[in-house]
């Protein structure tokens, strides 16, 4: 890797930045469940919904999303 490195002085950014780097959500269909949960969390935000009735939606689209990779 030094060697790496040392000849692609650009390759050290990604390594670097490991550092600071934090988990994130990733599941199949991961398009539709970011979706149904950033749909359901606006809508607990913007008080079309209940908190507690939108996150119970989110949970039951993605169940529904996610249930053929259940069995």
């Amino acid at each position: 890797m030094k060697g790496y490195v040392a000849d692609f002085p650009y390759a050290a950014v990604a390594r670097d930045q490991l550092e600071y780097a934090s988990a994130e959500l990733s599941t199949h269909h991961n398009g539709k469940i970011y979706k149904t949960i950033g749909d359901n969390i606006q809508a607990a935000i913007t008080g079309t919904a209940q908190p507690a009735e939108a996150l119970k939606k989110a949970q039951e689209e993605a169940d529904k999303v996610l249930a053929p990779f259940n069995k």
